[in-house]
């Protein structure tokens, strides 16, 4: 048998699509490669070339180097360029027959007029080697919120900020390729994405969130049916629809579940760590402040110029700045061709009038200006001796030292950005004689200077690569909607009190809330209103008890205001024991209403389809009469189901369709065990413990609220409990349905967990939820958690968490929960009301006032 021959393909670019700099051919002369230039570049090297190289070696494959073309970060590729770049490609692999194709791409590569030209790479390989397995190396910034690649067989991406295990992923997807192959790899591959765009500085993997991420890919790749699991953290500069996270699993054939269940769990994670990928960075001026005034070596990442992100080299925020402590010495680098050839001209010793800098965009600054002397010329090669990237040859295209005022400038012909401090020495200059150096990056930078000084303070300068990503507009990415803000919280009702519906009857805010969990034997629906937009309650009332032969009654989420405005519908569950076991609950369901939320009439029982109809949620008009969401068993052997029935407007109740069903259900013995399944002897003690948890060992899709979107669909979030392939035992999933309830699309993961949702659909079309977050291993107390979400529900703000009502944590589930939401008077704000618990009282309502943010 021969040895297989795959081919090396290269094309790497990050694009920076704010740069107002195009990226023409020119950018790529000294790195464009043909034939064995491309393995002579790579050969010994810390790289993905080197990786390749070396675990194609190990493979038993021979390498067929085709082409490859590097470029420093920089603006938009024209067209030309890449028409070159893919007239290289096809010439390359038309001259022969390969097994299989190595590729290593950046996964930011912008062109002028083409949607995404690494996908066109991939074609073009696809169509010169059809049916050959192709091996893709990413960069861990690729920008991933939606699927990409899907033509290829093995994606590795990196797995460290700063990249220093380039070499390793080479080496990885070089033996991954042999196995395919060989046939003894049949590879299936599984994505998931979010839309959060996070600033460079955030994206350190020895920092969280993305230490945790990738902690938890290390824990799924143990189980042996993947073969690999890579987190793409995105690229903030690079606008694009795929702008944000991905999630990439490999699976061997047959295990595509388990590649799905893996994304779906770093999903869920990512999204509960969404708001850490932010940061709050000082500005040039108070950042040249802190590190004058610090204690040690201080070295300040000019974030706003990070070459290694596409911008120019040359901006002078920082430097400016330096120029008010004319007793300290700064250390820096500029890009600037002029300087670096009046300087190499004028010969070392030599003072200078210079302009340095401040030109390349309106970002960039303003020109440094004043005598100059020139402390050293060079051709600007050097070689990386730190931990990134280790051996490979670095060209600044001619290079120059000039020292002026206070500062020591390092001048560039070609933007070089400062990873390894080998660049400072090969002109001479010692870095650790400098109390403070400048470095144009902001993660990558890390990997040698770290070690070599006290701190690293990240400042927010502006430029083309800004960290404050509010002062960027996007015109293509997805943009994860703003949290919403607190604006203030207070009790509603006290204890005992959960379960809380709400409406507004005019001007008029009406609560109905029941006075036991789940239908506990004793429990009452009782009512109060507000006239002053919730600031202050009335005293209760008694709206429903228990029927005859009954023992409780409960509710949710299932006040409506007449589509007229004229009074307000509760509906309810009537609830039987006939044993002591919550599984062998009777429900019946009733309906009352009141005109003033004061006076309510007597109760109307309504028929209901289902064995076991638990009512949650509000009714929603369709055509011919209204939806109300329902769930629990249709028989009385089934899993639970989440669904929907239809009154017409002749007020009969019938089942109109399923929103989800899960046939088989697996729920964790620890949460079973943690749930009380039936009432004790004494029921007001027991439902008074803070540990309370009512628990009934069924599983399935439940609990649903449901509202009609602005395309006229009606959209569901839902709530389960042990859906068998869910990322979480308490994942929350939506669904739509387009005819008004009958139909309804497969139930998808939101990507976190919660219970109990509410959903609200804003002015604007976004969404509105709360929902009651889970205790889990990141959390430690319960809270209701309330987010704002794009309208078709792919991407949410961060969790904003409602307060308590006491400074203690409150480790037990049931504590908290039940939210639902009702607009505010005052325009832009909305009311949660939801119950909480207070030590020493019980669960108690607690409303809390928010003001979402005008959509950016």
């Amino acid at each position: 048998m021969s040895t297989p021959a795959v081919a090396f393909v290269a094309v790497y670019h990050e694009t920076n699509t704010f740069s107002s700099r195009p990226t023409s051919g020119d950018a790529f002369a000294a790195r464009w490669y043909r034939g064995e230039q491309l393995t002579d570049a790579f050969t010994g090297t810390r790289t993905v070339g080197g990786g390749f190289l070396d675990g194609a070696e190990a493979a038993g494959l021979v390498i067929h180097p085709i082409f490859g073309a590097f470029a420093t970060p920089s603006g938009i590729v024209t067209r030309e360029a890449f028409d070159a770049i893919l007239t290289e490609i096809d010439h390359g692999l038309s001259a022969g027959r390969f097994d299989g194709v190595l590729l290593e791409l950046h996964g930011d590569l912008a062109v002028a007029g083409v949607v995404d030209p690494e996908e066109e790479i991939v074609a073009l390989i696809r169509s010169r080697q059809p049916g050959v397995p192709v091996a893709l190396v990413l960069d861990l910034h690729t920008n991933m919120a939606v699927p990409r690649f899907t033509d290829v067989e093995i994606l590795v991406g990196y797995r460290t900020n700063p990249h220093i295990d380039t070499w390793a992923c080479g080496h990885r997807a070089a033996l991954l390729l042999g196995e395919t192959i060989a046939g003894r790899l049949v590879p299936e591959r599984e994505h998931a994405g979010l839309p959060v765009i996070a600033p460079p500085s955030a994206q350190l993997t020895s920092s969280e969130p993305l230490r945790a991420l990738f902690a938890l890919a290390d824990e799924l790749e143990q189980d042996p049916r993947l073969v690999d699991v890579s987190i793409h953290a995105g690229y903030a500069f690079g606008d694009s629809r795929a702008t944000g996270m991905g999630f990439s699993a490999t699976a061997h054939a047959g295990a595509r579940d388990v590649a799905r269940r893996a994304v779906a769990h770093l999903l869920a994670l990512a999204n509960r760590t969404v708001d850490a990928f932010s940061g709050e960075f000082p500005s040039a001026k108070d950042a040249v402040a802190q590190a004058v005034h610090a204690t040690g070596r201080v070295a300040i990442a000019d974030t706003g110029d990070n070459i290694n992100g596409g911008s120019p080299g040359d901006t002078t925020w920082l430097a400016h700045e330096a120029l008010r402590y004319p007793d300290t010495a700064f250390l820096l680098t500029l890009a600037d061709s002029d300087a670096v050839e009046a300087a190499r001209s004028a010969g070392v010793g030599a003072r200078i009038a210079l302009s340095v800098g401040g030109a390349a965009a309106p970002s960039s600054g303003g020109a440094l200006t004043g005598d100059a002397e020139v402390l050293a010329v060079s051709d600007g090669v050097f070689h990386n001796e730190g931990p990134m990237a280790t051996g490979a040859r670095v060209d600044m295209r001619g290079a120059a030292v000039i020292r002026m005022h206070n500062l020591t400038v390092l001048l560039q012909s070609a933007a070089t950005q400062p990873n390894d401090s080998a660049m400072f020495r090969s002109l001479g200059i010692d870095p650790a004689e400098f109390p403070v150096i400048f470095l144009k990056g902001a993660a990558a930078l890390r990997a040698d200077w770290s070690d070599r000084v006290d701190r690293i303070i990240d400042a927010g300068t502006p430029g083309e690569t800004d960290q404050v990503l509010s002062r960027l507009t996007y015109r293509h990415a997805t943009r994860t909607p703003e949290a919403p803000e607190l604006v203030d919280h207070q009790d509603v009702t006290p204890a005992p009190a959960m379960f809380p519906s709400a409406a507004r009857l005019g001007q008029r805010l009406v609560v109905v809330w029941s006075d036991t969990p789940d239908g506990w034997p004793g429990g009452r629906a009782l009512a109060a209103w507000s006239d002053d937009d919730g600031r202050s309650w009335s005293t209760p009332v008694v709206v429903a008890t228990p029927a005859d032969g009954e023992d409780s009654v409960v509710s949710a989420l299932s006040l409506t205001v007449r589509p007229d405005g004229t009074a307000v519908r509760f509906v309810y569950n009537g609830v039987s024991w006939p044993t002591t076991e919550a599984a062998d609950r009777v429900l019946s369901v009733w309906v009352v209403e009141s005109a003033d939320g004061e006076h309510w009439s007597a109760p109307t029982r309504l028929p209901a389809p289902y064995a076991f109809p638990a009512v949650y949620g509000e009714m929603v008009p369709v055509d011919g009469g209204e939806i109300m969401p329902i769930w629990g068993r249709r028989t009385q052997d089934e899993h639970w189901r989440s669904g929907v029935l239809f009154a017409s407007d002749t007020g009969q109740w019938e089942e109109r369709g399923t929103i989800g069903w899960a046939a088989v259900a697996a729920l964790d013995d620890e949460y079973v065990g943690g749930g009380s399944t039936a009432r004790a002897a004494d029921t007001s003690a027991q439902i008074a413990e803070a540990s309370f948890r009512p628990h009934d060992v069924t599983g399935g899709f439940n609990e649903a609220s449901v509202q009609r979107d602005r395309d006229g669909r009606l959209r569901a979030i839902v709530r389960q409990q042990g859906v068998a392939g869910a990322s979480d035992a308490l994942a929350l999933f939506t669904s739509t349905s387009e005819d008004d309830g009958r139909t309804w699309t497969p139930p998808r993961e939101l990507g976190f967990a919660g219970t109990s949702p509410c959903l609200r659909l804003l002015p604007d079309g976004r969404l509105l939820m709360a929902y009651r977050r889970t205790v889990n291993d990141l959390v430690t107390s319960a809270a209701v958690e309330v987010r704002i979400g794009t309208a078709d529900a792919a991407a949410w703000s961060a969790p904003l968490a409602l307060p308590t009502g006491t400074e203690s944590p409150l480790p037990y589930e049931y504590q908290v929960g039940y939210p639902v939401i009702v607009a505010s008077e005052v325009p832009g704000e909305h009311l949660v009301v939801h119950y909480s618990f207070s030590p020493g009282a019980g669960r108690v309502l607690r409303l809390a006032r928010i003001r979402v943010p005008e959509s950016r």
